[in-house]
Protein backbone atom coordinates (compact mmCIF):
# COMPACT_ATOMS: atom_id res chain seq x y z
CA UNK A 1 0.00 0.00 0.00
CA UNK A 2 1.49 3.46 -0.61
CA UNK A 3 1.12 6.09 0.70
CA UNK A 4 -1.09 8.87 -0.48
CA UNK A 5 0.87 12.12 -1.43
CA UNK A 6 -0.07 14.91 0.82
CA UNK A 7 -1.95 18.10 -0.95
CA UNK A 8 -0.10 20.39 1.64
CA UNK A 9 3.22 19.37 0.13
CA UNK A 10 1.91 19.56 -3.29
CA UNK A 11 1.18 23.06 -2.67
CA UNK A 12 3.96 23.80 -1.00
CA UNK A 13 6.23 22.40 -4.31
CA UNK A 14 3.91 24.49 -6.64
CA UNK A 15 3.88 27.89 -4.96
CA UNK A 16 7.12 27.71 -3.71
CA UNK A 17 8.65 27.37 -7.61
CA UNK A 18 5.66 29.90 -8.89
CA UNK A 19 7.22 32.32 -6.72
CA UNK A 20 11.02 31.48 -7.94
CA UNK A 21 11.65 30.35 -4.07
CA UNK A 22 12.48 26.55 -5.54
CA UNK A 23 13.00 24.87 -8.39
CA UNK A 24 10.13 23.10 -9.98
CA UNK A 25 9.56 19.91 -8.98
CA UNK A 26 6.85 17.45 -11.04
CA UNK A 27 4.04 17.39 -8.67
CA UNK A 28 0.17 16.21 -8.68
CA UNK A 29 -1.28 19.71 -8.01
CA UNK A 30 -4.55 18.77 -8.72
CA UNK A 31 -5.98 19.35 -5.19
CA UNK A 32 -3.63 22.05 -4.27
CA UNK A 33 -7.14 24.25 -4.78
CA UNK A 34 -9.15 22.17 -2.35
CA UNK A 35 -9.78 22.90 1.30
CA UNK A 36 -8.33 20.55 4.02
CA UNK A 37 -11.18 18.72 5.86
CA UNK A 38 -11.45 19.86 9.45
CA UNK A 39 -10.20 17.46 12.53
CA UNK A 40 -8.14 14.90 10.41
CA UNK A 41 -5.25 14.12 12.68
CA UNK A 42 -3.10 13.92 9.74
CA UNK A 43 -3.46 17.60 8.64
CA UNK A 44 -2.80 18.86 11.98
CA UNK A 45 0.31 17.07 12.14
CA UNK A 46 1.20 18.73 8.85
CA UNK A 47 0.13 22.28 10.37
CA UNK A 48 2.43 21.88 13.22
CA UNK A 49 5.42 20.72 11.21
CA UNK A 50 4.89 23.75 9.21
CA UNK A 51 4.97 25.95 12.37
CA UNK A 52 8.15 23.87 13.18
CA UNK A 53 9.74 25.09 9.77
CA UNK A 54 8.94 28.68 10.09
CA UNK A 55 11.00 28.35 13.54
CA UNK A 56 13.45 26.71 12.51
CA UNK A 57 13.88 29.14 9.79
CA UNK A 58 13.14 32.39 11.73
CA UNK A 59 16.12 30.81 14.13
CA UNK A 60 18.67 31.03 11.39
CA UNK A 61 18.50 33.82 10.50
CA UNK A 62 21.78 35.54 10.81
CA UNK A 63 20.91 38.16 13.60
CA UNK A 64 17.42 36.91 15.13
CA UNK A 65 16.10 39.09 18.15
CA UNK A 66 13.80 36.69 19.51
CA UNK A 67 15.68 33.65 19.82
CA UNK A 68 15.00 33.11 23.39
CA UNK A 69 11.01 33.70 22.62
CA UNK A 70 11.14 31.18 19.75
CA UNK A 71 13.52 28.43 21.49
CA UNK A 72 10.44 28.21 23.70
CA UNK A 73 7.48 28.30 21.25
CA UNK A 74 5.38 24.64 22.76
CA UNK A 75 4.46 21.70 20.23
CA UNK A 76 1.07 23.19 19.35
CA UNK A 77 -0.55 19.82 19.79
CA UNK A 78 -3.75 21.12 21.33
CA UNK A 79 -6.33 24.48 20.52
CA UNK A 80 -4.82 26.58 23.53
CA UNK A 81 -0.97 25.67 22.64
CA UNK A 82 -1.96 26.74 18.87
CA UNK A 83 -3.17 29.85 20.37
CA UNK A 84 -0.44 30.48 22.46
CA UNK A 85 2.15 30.10 19.43
CA UNK A 86 -0.01 32.67 17.58
CA UNK A 87 -0.54 35.26 20.02
CA UNK A 88 3.86 35.11 20.83
CA UNK A 89 4.26 35.96 16.61
CA UNK A 90 1.40 38.50 16.95
CA UNK A 91 3.08 39.81 19.51
CA UNK A 92 6.85 39.73 17.99
CA UNK A 93 5.05 41.43 14.87
CA UNK A 94 3.36 44.19 17.20
CA UNK A 95 7.05 44.90 18.58
CA UNK A 96 8.50 45.02 14.50
CA UNK A 97 6.31 47.89 13.84
CA UNK A 98 6.09 49.55 16.92
CA UNK A 99 10.18 49.57 16.64
CA UNK A 100 11.12 49.92 13.32
CA UNK A 101 8.56 52.72 11.91
CA UNK A 102 5.84 52.26 9.80
CA UNK A 103 8.05 51.15 5.97
CA UNK A 104 10.48 48.80 7.51
CA UNK A 105 8.12 47.86 10.60
CA UNK A 106 5.10 46.94 8.25
CA UNK A 107 7.37 44.87 5.91
CA UNK A 108 9.26 42.72 8.62
CA UNK A 109 5.98 42.51 10.78
CA UNK A 110 4.21 41.28 8.19
CA UNK A 111 6.18 37.60 7.85
CA UNK A 112 5.66 37.53 11.74
CA UNK A 113 1.42 38.14 11.05
CA UNK A 114 1.76 35.48 8.22
CA UNK A 115 3.55 32.96 10.51
CA UNK A 116 0.46 33.72 13.45
CA UNK A 117 -1.82 32.74 11.00
CA UNK A 118 -0.80 29.65 9.91
CA UNK A 119 -1.33 28.95 13.40
CA UNK A 120 -4.91 30.24 13.57
CA UNK A 121 -5.26 28.02 10.94
CA UNK A 122 -4.76 25.22 13.58
CA UNK A 123 -6.80 26.88 15.80
CA UNK A 124 -9.65 27.12 13.46
CA UNK A 125 -9.08 22.52 12.60
CA UNK A 126 -9.34 22.49 16.39
CA UNK A 127 -12.72 24.48 16.25
CA UNK A 128 -13.69 22.47 13.70
CA UNK A 129 -13.88 25.10 10.74
CA UNK A 130 -12.95 25.50 7.31
CA UNK A 131 -9.62 26.29 6.06
CA UNK A 132 -8.07 27.90 3.76
CA UNK A 133 -7.25 25.98 0.45
CA UNK A 134 -3.78 23.94 0.71
CA UNK A 135 -2.77 26.88 -1.76
CA UNK A 136 -3.12 29.49 0.31
CA UNK A 137 -2.08 27.78 3.43
CA UNK A 138 1.33 27.18 1.07
CA UNK A 139 1.13 30.70 0.33
CA UNK A 140 1.50 32.00 3.91
CA UNK A 141 4.02 29.70 4.77
CA UNK A 142 6.13 31.05 2.18
CA UNK A 143 5.63 34.97 3.65
CA UNK A 144 6.23 33.64 7.13
CA UNK A 145 9.06 32.02 6.53
CA UNK A 146 11.06 35.63 5.89
CA UNK A 147 14.38 33.81 3.99
CA UNK A 148 13.72 30.53 2.73
CA UNK A 149 16.28 28.02 4.42
CA UNK A 150 16.61 25.45 1.41
CA UNK A 151 17.96 22.12 3.74
CA UNK A 152 14.90 23.23 6.41
CA UNK A 153 12.70 23.27 3.15
CA UNK A 154 13.92 19.94 2.04
CA UNK A 155 13.80 18.52 5.28
CA UNK A 156 9.56 19.70 6.14
CA UNK A 157 8.96 18.18 2.41
CA UNK A 158 10.36 15.28 3.79
CA UNK A 159 9.06 15.05 7.11
CA UNK A 160 5.30 15.74 5.43
CA UNK A 161 5.92 13.13 2.87
CA UNK A 162 6.96 10.82 6.32
CA UNK A 163 5.17 8.92 8.92
CA UNK A 164 2.55 10.22 11.14
CA UNK A 165 4.49 10.42 13.99
CA UNK A 166 6.15 13.63 15.60
CA UNK A 167 9.94 13.99 13.85
CA UNK A 168 12.47 13.29 16.76
CA UNK A 169 14.27 16.50 17.40
CA UNK A 170 10.61 18.96 17.01
CA UNK A 171 10.48 21.03 19.73
CA UNK A 172 7.20 23.38 18.73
Amino acid sequence: MTATPSPLRAALIHVGAHEKRIEPEPVAADRIGERPQAGVPAFRRELRLLLQAVVDMRLAEQHQPFTHELVRVPWANSHARAVQVSNLFMRIADWELANHGPAVGEEVASGWESAARLAEILCEDYNGWQHDTYEDIATTFFSAANGLDEQIFRKLLADLNGSTKRPAGVTL
